[in-house]
């Protein structure tokens, strides 16, 4: 089973969207020296994860009860490094639910992807995975 970064970008769109979490814009970069902004009017996952994955670097901005927040996504990372920052509140104040949200989903969901297709890494590759009945 092969999962690329378009089916990782799906699966993190999908458990955030789960979560309540709402798409509001991104910004895209090409080569990082000018980013595009975009709305997140698009009616499908598939159209949100195409505008994230087909570029090199990418901004997503989201809201829940009211408060924004973004995640980065860097493509050239491993599975499970994906999203490679985010924000959140202030060091050493009581996280907001989004905060909790962001976290839970962006640190967690490679393991629950693992979990649920019941896959291991395959040496060679960090983006080719193997049922553990194939190892």
């Amino acid at each position: 089973m092969k999962i690329g970064y378009k089916q990782e970008t799906e699966i993190i769109l999908r458990m955030l969207a789960a979560r309540g979490i709402k798409f509001d814009g991104g910004h895209y970069a090409y080569d990082r020296s000018e980013y595009a902004w975009e709305s997140c009017d698009f009616p499908t996952f598939k159209e949100h994860t195409h505008r994230l994955w087909n570029v090199e670097d990418s901004i997503l901005y989201v809201h829940y009860q009211g408060v924004n927040r973004w995640v980065r996504f860097t493509y050239g990372n491993s599975f499970g490094e994906l999203p490679s920052d985010w924000s959140c509140t202030k060091y050493g104040t009581e996280p907001e639910p989004i905060d909790v949200i962001l976290e839970d989903v962006l640190m967690n969901y490679s393991d629950r992807v693992f979990k649920f297709f019941d896959l291991v890494p395959k040496e060679d590759s960090p983006l080719l995975f193997v049922t553990t009945e194939e190892e």
